[in-house]
């Protein structure tokens, strides 16, 4: 085990004039406290700890300031069961608050027809938790490579963010919250190579659910959201000065209160080295949208 002292500060400027509509913002944020990091190794188990104690300073200037004592804590356990394979567990704990960009009150101008300001600059602590469990197998020689993920974030935001229309005006309206959200994902990862050609074949796919509270017209709903994707990519050299790789997508979104959204795309490339260091590339790309009457290419 080793302590660290840590000292952390961080200063950031605001401002903004547009007629009438003015923002002259500093925000300042220090960290100070200690830190324990441990390592431990045992058989086949490797745990590592990182437990910070800090007291944690922000403050608009003129305006609002906050003092808390934070603690977040980390921790990963790895379970390595032979040479290729090999199991980790990561659970941790950290807080938010907000950044300058969220904290003006009178209007900036963030395009050419809108303009934006926050209703509110109060300052606020939320809270994430999050845990993951990963599978990896690495076996060099055979050039095969898997994994797979699980993944689990609960975030309890304090401050919910909305949009309010005001004729070519957008006000970003704040509400005090005490929803939470929620996001699991499971995600698998694997390739394979060979040494004829230099073949390689890869398959990456992954699920996403997600409940979160949303500020909509000044009223808390809840949207979920089921997502789902797979990546495939195939490469390979026929010879010395040609290479050919194959890559495409599937995805599908689905949430509450709208209708299931679904995409393709397909890419094909090809180069070819000729003398002279001169090379030639050829590129096809299709892409389909469920939303759309026509695919695009």
């Amino acid at each position: 085990a080793s302590p660290t002292i840590l000292l952390n500060y961080q200063h950031d400027e605001l401002k903004s004039g547009l007629t009438e509509y003015e923002n002259n913002l500093q925000l300042d944020k220090m960290d100070a406290g200690a830190a324990l990091s441990a390592y431990a190794k045992f058989n086949k188990f490797t745990i590592d700890m990182y437990l910070p104690f800090v007291y944690r300073h922000f403050e608009l200037k003129q305006i609002n300031a906050q003092k808390r004592q934070v603690f977040e804590p980390y921790a990963k356990v790895s379970y390595r069961i032979n040479s290729s394979n090999e199991i980790r567990l990561s659970i941790g704990l950290s807080n938010a608050s907000p950044n300058i960009e969220q904290l003006y009150q009178q209007f900036i101008l963030t395009s050419y027809r809108q303009l934006t300001a926050y209703s509110t600059q109060e300052l606020y602590l939320s809270q994430l938790q999050y845990a993951s469990l990963s599978y990896d197998l690495k076996d060099i020689l055979a050039m095969r490579f898997m994994g797979i993920d699980l993944r689990y974030n609960h975030h309890r935001p304090k401050v919910l963010y909305g949009y309010h229309y005001d004729g070519l005006c957008e006000k970003i309206t704040c509400t005090p919250s005490n929803e939470t959200s929620e996001v699991f994902s499971i995600g698998f990862r694997g390739s394979q190579g060979f040494h004829w050609k230099r073949f390689k074949i890869g398959l990456e796919s992954s699920y996403v659910y997600s409940d979160n509270p949303l500020l909509v017209q000044e009223q808390v709903i809840r949207y979920y959201s089921h997502s789902f994707s797979v990546d495939a990519s195939v490469s390979l050299s026929p010879c010395q000065w040609l290479d050919f790789r194959y890559d495409g997508k599937f995805g599908q979104l689905r949430t509450n209160g709208m209708s299931t959204i679904s995409s393709i795309t397909n890419q094909c490339r090809a180069d070819v080295m000729l003398p002279f260091d001169i090379s030639l590339s050829a590129t096809l790309y299709h892409y389909f949208n469920s939303q759309n009457d026509e695919s695009k290419h």
